[in-house]
């Protein structure tokens, strides 16, 4: 037995060193802890460097400026798995010139595995203020959110969202669809699974399950997916 431990051993040094000559080495990392909302992420993306995602633009954008829906919030969903671009598409729609010009305030919120109503409220004012907020009342930010919205239909992203409890959802949902009720505004939810989706309510054609890129599109250089 302690013959064969050496040999493993030794296999798994000459392993080590092929890899490290590949440059294999560099690309281990450990895994960060997931971001528990708090400006996780972001709403800037470079259009010019995102590639094989055109036709997903395209049916989320005529999506939120064409739907005939008469709700004046209504809901939509990215879906899938980690790492296939969900963020990244959900920047790329908000920055669209159709989508810019359609909805007068576009609101960004990183939520992760914290469904927080409060926090995410605050974020949202946060957004329309640029200017940090310390109210703890709900109902005083809810005011202030409807001040900011007055007159304005509004498109509100919330990424990367874990939370399946249909209840956190409830509040939140409850909270603003009275902020505005004579315009049609939009959420958009990105998130990994199917039941996130569930819980938010989200309609069967308002659900856009991402797709990996095809691999020609993939080997381009100088572009993200």
């Amino acid at each position: 037995m302690a013959k064969k431990v050496k040999i493993i051993s030794q296999y798994i040094k000459y392993v080590n060193r092929q890899a490290t000559e590949l440059g294999l080495q560099q690309r281990v990392q450990v895994s960060a802890p997931v971001s528990k909302g708090g400006g996780g992420t972001h709403s800037r993306v470079d259009s010019s460097r995102v590639v094989g995602r055109e036709a997903d633009i395209r049916r989320l954008v005529d999506l939120l400026i064409g739907s005939t829906t008469h709700q004046t919030l209504s809901i939509a969903s990215i879906v899938g798995m980690g790492g296939l671009g969900k963020t990244t598409l959900a920047k790329s729609v908000c920055n669209n010139d159709k989508i810019q010009n359609h909805f007068k305030t576009i609101i960004w919120v990183c939520v992760a595995k914290n469904f927080d109503v409060q926090r995410i409220l605050v974020e949202m004012l946060e957004s329309l203020t640029r200017k940090p907020c310390d109210i703890k009342n709900n109902d005083t930010v809810l005011r202030e959110i409807q001040k900011e919205l007055k007159e304005k239909n509004f498109l509100l992203v919330l990424d990367d969202v874990w939370d399946e409890d249909i209840k956190n959802w409830e509040d939140l949902k409850g909270s603003l669809q009275g902020i505005n009720e004579s315009k049609r505004s939009w959420i958009l939810v990105t998130s990994r699974t199917e039941n996130v989706a569930l819980a938010r309510e989200t309609l069967p054609d308002h659900r856009h399950h991402l797709k990996t890129v095809i691999d020609e599109e993939c080997v381009k250089p100088n572009r993200i997916l």
